[in-house]
């Protein structure tokens, strides 16, 4: 064969060659082509009624403070000073620093308040949270609710970090609350320093910056006096006594 066809053949079968290859790789040669992305885990709203009932028979409670967070985030804790924000709760009723500071950690994933003022004793109400964590399960997701009890000086009901990652669609969990003193203000129980209807009359001073209880922290409450009982400063009757539970809470997975 001439010598001359013979590497104008071989020059044609290279430059095929190297045209061929799949049609999806646009890659240059020699180079690894950049893989796909892997998708973001798909977004669930999970939506829960939350309703709680007033167990008391003169107590009314605050507006409900509810929180949903994950499980680096913590409440207040026995036997430790509560913040400023928990503290104007427990002598004002009034949660909306409780619930600023609450959204302002990258822990929480809502925090709201329920509608409406103090729920009386004996009734009920209920909220709807809808919780986004942007991710496709509610594993690790917990819920926290704080109210003050009016007719005292700083006692607060509160649930601390229940799990909601097991409840499945339509499944509910029932709890009962106990009672608290935040340890902030002095339980003199008299119509001056008691926001409640009990007090009517007197000044119902609500937060004050000063703390002057005995112990400065959180702990089970021991009940109020009451003048019936004997403290003759107390603006609290026998019917504003409580005693544990103090709240109902069903929590009902609805989405």
């Amino acid at each position: 064969m001439n010598k001359q066809y013979l590497i104008a053949g071989l020059c044609v079968l290279t430059l095929a060659l190297a045209g061929c290859g799949s049609d999806d790789d646009d890659s240059p040669m020699g180079m690894t082509p950049t893989p796909e992305p892997m998708p973001e885990p798909e977004s669930m709203t999970f939506t829960y009624a939350v309703n709680i009932t007033n167990m008391t028979r003169g107590q009314p409670l605050s507006p409900l403070a509810a929180m949903v967070f994950d499980g680096e985030f913590q409440m207040a804790k026995i036997g430790e000073p509560v913040s400023v924000a928990l503290e104007v709760l427990a002598e004002s009723g009034d949660n909306s620093q409780l619930l600023d500071a609450a959204m302002g950690s990258e822990h929480v994933y809502l925090a709201r308040s329920a509608e409406g003022g103090p729920l009386m004793p004996g009734l009920s109400q209920t909220m709807t949270l809808e919780v986004n964590t942007g991710t496709d399960s509610p594993e690790g997701m917990y819920i926290g609710l704080v109210s003050m009890l009016a007719n005292t000086n700083d006692g607060i009901t509160m649930l601390s970090g229940k799990d909601l990652g097991g409840l499945q669609v339509d499944d509910t969990i029932t709890f009962e609350t106990l009672s608290y003193d935040t340890g902030t203000e002095r339980n003199s129980e008299s119509a001056d320093t008691i926001i409640g209807p009990a007090a009517a009359g007197g000044l119902q001073e609500g937060f004050n910056a000063e703390r002057d209880d005995f112990v400065d922290e959180l702990r089970l409450h021991s009940g109020v006096v009451s003048f019936d009982d004997g403290m003759a400063s107390s603006a609290l009757s026998e019917a504003q006594r409580f005693d544990n539970p103090v709240m109902q809470v069903e929590i009902t997975r609805m989405q």
